[in-house]
């Protein structure tokens, strides 16, 4: 069952990755040819605050029920990713 969630997982993150890349991909290709104009410094900035939020409410709900989140390896352990 393991096997299936874990393949199930990388499928969803590979079409994530390839949303966001073809996403990015046509904002590039429309501001280069002056169709919109992106305020590339504005975009950085929501992206941060949107991540650091959902970093800080997902620890913040994980530490009420006493999982602590002090590093990388105990976060990868909580998600997952590692194996062992």
């Amino acid at each position: 069952m393991e096997l299936i969630i874990d393949n199930a997982r990388k499928k969803l993150m590979k079409i994530l990755a390839l949303i966001a890349s073809i996403f990015f991909g046509a904002l590039i290709y429309l501001q280069s040819k002056s169709i919109i104009d992106i305020n590339w410094y504005v975009l950085q900035f929501l992206l941060g605050h949107s991540i650091r939020f959902i970093s800080n409410s997902t620890s913040s709900t994980l530490g009420s029920i006493g999982l602590l989140l002090t590093g990388g390896l105990s976060a990868g352990l909580l998600l997952r990713f590692t194996k062992g």
